[in-house]
């Protein structure tokens, strides 16, 4: 199999696995042993394990931040403080924590897969996924409609009208379906598309594969791009799921499939340089929107550059804060466990929690910056005790509800 004797990638965060003679060091210079694995038995060492854990918690409270944007401005509105740091955050920081997610989620589905296809891998890894992403699903689907019809009744008694919008409908429970469980005709759940294309991916996994063993790497991202390209400029609706967040998994997975393990830096200015590096970048490119008439396909390359370069640049400074931790003695304080452990949890529960909160602080807030920040900081403290308290009371409605994440 050509793909597995590949070993075309080698940038700061990528390595190939058999690089290594039977051991791996990571970081050496912090002196922990816990890190040391053997690269033939395990393909995701202890400490990169950590890492993304930490950084999926970090992504999961910036979508959280992405959500508490005041969708009020409008993009000619005119610049001020408020508007260029929501803008600077929501629709530039935060937008490649979904990107990351879903270049996890492909790393993670094939860092184990076997060099030729077998089917019952296959299946185990579906079976997996149904209870991870399938079931949880359906019950935020139905726990969201829950909240929210309980939301719109309140607000249908205290201003004498009726905000049940799907009872004007012939069909009303068949509206509750399209709306809550496809997102079809106005998504009170905005966020649940993530699972819907994550499953759908799931689904065309053995198409990857059965790719990734007729191509090479480069080969495999080249033709990548250029199927979502060709999607984009041609503008193919049906296909709107073919896009950067297809192609992220699409990265993730050829990395896994090919035995790329994930790298982590030892140099502290190189994550530093990339991380400022890319804010700057991120700056450019939003004033670059508001001043220039990009055509649609350049500006959504600039978007997918921005996200794809956060990614490594969000994966690099973890590694320089670490060092510079070390430095200070501060590298073995432990990891509130039980707290990043709930990424998958707050993704899921913060809407329509955020929106009851923002429409709170619409009525009280004075400054629109106050607004935004208090609707992240107040949804994410929610989630997160929300979390902790059922995971403590209601363990089993817990893990059904974050996918058997503990």
């Amino acid at each position: 199999m050509k793909s597995m004797k590949s070993n075309d990638t080698d940038t700061p965060i990528f390595r190939n696995a058999r690089e290594t003679n039977g051991m791996q060091t990571v970081f050496p210079s912090l002196n922990d042993q816990s890190v040391l694995v053997n690269s033939r038995s395990q393909f995701i060492d202890a400490y990169t394990s950590h890492k993304i854990t930490v950084l999926s918690f970090i992504c999961s409270l910036s979508v959280v931040l992405l959500h508490s944007y005041n969708w009020r401005f409008e993009a000619n509105s005119q610049m001020s403080f408020n508007f260029f740091v929501e803008n600077l955050f929501s629709n530039g920081l935060c937008r490649m924590a979904v990107p990351f997610f879903f270049f996890r989620a492909g790393y993670l589905f094939f860092a184990n897969v076997p060099e030729k296809f077998d089917w019952q891998w296959f299946k185990r890894k579906v079976q997996t996924r149904f209870s991870s992403i399938f079931i949880p699903f359906l019950l935020w689907c139905i726990l969201g409609f829950l909240i929210h019809t309980g939301w719109l009744l309140f607000l249908s008694a205290r201003h004498n009208t009726n905000f049940v919008f799907y009872l004007d409908h012939p069909s009303p429970w068949i509206t509750v379906f399209n709306t809550y469980f496809l997102g079809i005709g106005g998504d009170p759940l905005i966020h649940l598309w993530f699972l819907r294309r994550l499953m759908l991916f799931v689904l065309l996994s053995p198409i990857i594969l059965l790719l990734m063993q007729r191509l090479r790497l480069k080969a495999f991202l080249v033709v990548s791009i250029i199927f979502v390209c060709t999607v984009k400029i041609l503008g193919l609706q049906w296909l709107r799921y073919i896009n950067g967040d297809m192609f992220c998994y699409l990265l993730g997975s050829g990395l896994a499939i090919n035995r790329i393990r994930l790298k982590n830096t030892d140099r502290m200015i190189t994550g530093f340089s990339c991380f400022v590096l890319w804010v700057l970048f991120v700056i450019l490119v939003f004033l670059s929107e508001r001043y220039v008439n990009f055509p649609v396909f350049i500006k959504f390359l600039l978007i997918e550059i921005r996200n794809l370069w956060g990614i490594i640049a969000v994966w690099m400074v973890y590694d320089s804060s670490k060092i510079v931790a070390s430095k200070h003695g501060t590298i073995h304080i432990p990891s509130p466990r039980k707290i990043i452990h709930l990424s998958f949890f707050i993704y899921c529960c913060h809407i329509p929690a955020m929106g009851i909160i923002e429409h709170i602080l619409a009525l009280t807030a004075p400054f629109e910056c106050i607004r935004y920040i208090g609707t992240f900081s107040l949804t994410a403290i929610y989630a997160i005790l929300f979390g902790l308290l059922l995971n403590r009371y209601v363990p089993r409605l817990f893990s059904a509800l974050a996918g058997a994440r503990t």
